[in-house]
């Protein structure tokens, strides 16, 4: 019981770490941010809305997750809890290579 307490107030901990690190973003960033992981809006079907391509919002994509890793590493999380955050409360597969250094700008 208090094993569990101590797990859900250091999760709490992390996810409004993850919300200062959301309202450090862009506007723009921000509704990529909401309308991708609070809507369930994909990647793809952004792009075609903009009417871009969607390897713009990939790359754009990439580099939001990077500059959240980066800031919740800041605050003295590991990537394993970060990921963990990411994949368990947006139900999204993070990239490996997004979770490990720098995102490629080539395409």
């Amino acid at each position: 019981m208090l094993i569990e307490r101590e797990r859900a107030e250091a999760l709490a901990k992390l996810e409004r770490a993850l919300a200062e690190a959301v309202a450090t973003l862009s506007s723009e960033d921000r509704l990529l941010v909401q309308l991708r992981m609070e809507n369930g809006v994909k990647i793809v079907n952004l792009a075609r809305l903009a009417g871009v391509e969607a390897r713009q919002f990939y790359r754009q994509w990439d580099q939001i997750v990077q500059h959240l890793r980066k800031s919740l590493e800041a605050k003295g999380y590991d990537k394993d809890q970060v990921r963990s955050l990411l994949e368990t409360n947006w139900l999204v597969q993070v990239d490996e290579e997004v979770m490990s250094g720098p995102c490629s700008t080539q395409g």
